[in-house]
């Protein structure tokens, strides 16, 4: 019972966001929250509305002068993400680039990034290109290792497992 209530408030709480973002379309964080909200059940609306925060933010159609960089950051994060998962590699890297000239030490980047080119590289035809994808993956997780900005320590062990991984496969 006490499992229904908690998922009854959840929704609730989630409609609530949802209202309220589109009550004020000028709300940077209330359109990242609800953009949030739709990624486990709508993934490409929450693409939709991550880019379009993005968009707005870069334009200047939504103003968030002090927060600018870790809503956009955040917004771009997730974009990405929902680029990779859905098999977009490109234009996650692209979106991660974005990320990198905002925040350069946002650690969980890297790490992406690196799932991204290790993805990349094994489906590659070209041994020259898969080598060529691993040492970039392989440089992702290794930049990640040494930031320290969210001392995230699961992610930096999972990095230094990937960087080991390829390192063996680049040496086969």
């Amino acid at each position: 019972m006490l499992i229904y209530a908690a998922t009854l408030e959840e929704k609730a709480g989630t409609a609530h966001i949802r209202q309220q973002a589109a009550k004020h379309p000028d709300n940077a964080d209330l359109q990242l929250a609800a953009a949030t909200s739709y990624i486990q059940s709508e993934p490409v609306r929450a693409r939709t509305m991550l880019q379009s925060l993005v968009d707005n933010i870069s334009s200047g159609k939504i103003s968030v002068p002090l927060l600018r960089s870790r809503v956009e950051v955040s917004a771009l994060y997730k974009l990405g993400h929902l680029y990779s998962v859905a098999g977009e590699k490109k234009k996650a890297l692209e979106t991660d680039d974005k990320i990198v000239r905002l925040s350069p030490h946002y650690a969980e980047v890297h790490y992406n990034r690196g799932v991204v080119y290790y993805s990349m590289a094994q489906e590659a035809k070209a041994k020259e290109e898969r080598t060529a994808l691993l040492k970039k993956a392989k440089a992702e997780f290794e930049t990640q290792t040494g930031l320290h900005f969210h001392d995230n320590k699961k992610t930096a062990d999972l990095c230094r497992s990937w960087s080991e991984k390829i390192g063996k496969e680049l040496k086969d």
